[in-house]
């Protein structure tokens, strides 16, 4: 279990993340006059979930932040009656993703996957976490997101994530409606780099491993594995089954 100073620590970094967004959806809902009211019942929430969750790690693991960001997520729909819409969880999303999703368009992601040299050093840099998650796995970092690194792809990166806390949590509280879109994030942060992710499974699907094949969003494999919406709102790349709508490709109307 958390620390108090390491709990403290944590809620204050990324309270400040995402208190905006999270201020601004409880506004809408329940009213300017109200929001500090709900905005207090948040964070009481979010240090409950800080503290159901299994320590995986604090600031030692640098995949951890996963958790610490999205349980202010669970902690707000908590709050808000687990009745979050689409259009709110999106809203709420880009409120607190869009300033960094414009930091993330400066950078030469379609340059650098395209050079070897770049591909080999971020593999290593992967394989040397995969090699520091060793002794923590659960063992005194539970189910944190185990790194498996393929080295089968000339054209992009490919590594596999095995276990989610995220994923853990919802299920054992009955939020698994929301964590879709939660998934979905990683579809947003890795578009503005100029990447495309090919992911066929998640664990939020019920699949064994997170897939992750990361290639130039100009690459041939971008095409061939086009993005499919699920029922759910989850998206994962499945074959000749989507058009192409706003930059994301979705599954066709029923």
């Amino acid at each position: 279990m958390l620390s108090e100073k390491e709990k403290q620590r944590i809620t204050k970094k990324y309270q400040r993340m995402m208190e905006p967004a999270c201020r601004n959806a409880l506004a809408k809902r329940y009213g300017a006059d109200k929001a500090d009211f709900y905005w207090h019942k948040t964070k009481q929430t979010y240090s409950r979930i800080l503290s159901e969750a299994p320590d995986i790690g604090g600031a030692a693991n640098r995949m951890s932040h996963n958790l610490y960001q999205a349980a202010w997520m669970l902690a707000l729909y908590e709050v808000m009656e687990r009745k979050l819409s689409e259009e709110e969880i999106n809203a709420l999303m880009h409120g607190v993703m869009d300033k960094h999703l414009n930091l993330l368009r400066k950078l030469p992601g379609r340059f650098l996957i395209s050079r070897k040299l770049s591909r080999k050093l971020f593999i290593r840099r992967l394989e040397r976490y995969q090699i520091k998650l060793k002794p923590h796995l659960h063992k005194d970092w539970h189910n944190t997101w185990g790194m498996e690194v393929y080295r089968d792809t000339g054209e992009g990166i490919h590594f596999g994530l095995r276990g989610c806390p995220i994923c853990d949590y919802c299920r054992e509280h009955d939020m698994m409606a929301i964590l879709p879109y939660l998934c979905n994030m990683d579809h947003w942060l890795i578009q503005a780099m100029h990447l495309y992710l090919i992911r066929p499974t998640t664990c939020s699907n019920g699949d064994a491993v997170c897939d992750y094949m990361i290639v130039a969003d100009n690459s041939p494999l971008a095409g061939t594995n086009p993005v499919a919406e699920m029922d759910n709102g989850l998206l994962l790349t499945k074959e000749d089954r989507t058009h192409v709508i706003s930059g994301i490709r979705r599954r066709p109307a029923k």
